[in-house]
């Protein structure tokens, strides 16, 4: 994932569920799940609906994932292990309108998104949330995501948190050309 620049995933257990199968018949175990974020000024800006802009970057996020979805099951495959790469918001029942198997529960089981860190959250393991293991937790992440110690939270120390700062900024870092040695 490191080398795709994925900085959010997770790996999910689907031992319970029914998955799409491969070119045999099998279905799948496991799946990598992973979320790239949407440019924090784009999601303020739909306070209201969605707009045109929402819809562009929401259609450049999900041709990322496809291309990524295919160059990591290729260099799964390529390792000697079965992969299938499922289109983001690729609708292939038209009736109920869903795709071979949502995103959503693979990304859930992976601990990504607020239900996925359900678990983290509770503490004690119970299946609940108590007011003092959420109000503990949220506390510890106010004091984090307050960069700049004011007593709030705007929406780019929100992203920054998140996401880093270039990310945020919209300019991620390349990485420098290696240096060739030097001739003798």
């Amino acid at each position: 994932m490191d080398a795709q620049k994925i900085v959010l995933w997770g790996a999910a257990d689907l031992r319970d569920f029914s998955t799409p199968q491969d070119e045999t018949g099998h279905g799948f175990s496991f799946a990598l799940s992973w979320g790239i974020p949407m440019k924090p000024q784009i999601m303020v800006s739909i306070q209201d609906g969605p707009n045109q802009t929402y819809a562009e970057e929401y259609a450049r996020v999900n041709n990322r994932i496809n291309e990524l979805s295919g160059a990591i099951a290729a260099e799964i495959k390529g390792k000697g292990f079965r992969a299938k790469p499922l289109a983001a918001s690729d609708r292939t029942n038209a009736v109920n309108i869903r795709g071979d198997f949502p995103h959503k529960t693979a990304a859930t089981r992976a601990g990504l998104g607020w239900v996925g860190r359900f678990v983290d959250l509770d503490e004690n393991k119970d299946g609940k949330l108590s007011r003092d293991e959420y109000i503990s937790r949220m506390k510890a992440m106010a004091k984090i995501m307050d960069l700049d110690g004011d007593g709030v939270i705007t929406v780019e120390e929100y992203s920054i948190s998140w996401i880093g700062k270039e990310k945020a900024d919209g300019k991620e870092k390349k990485p420098a050309a290696e240096k060739s040695p030097a001739k003798k």
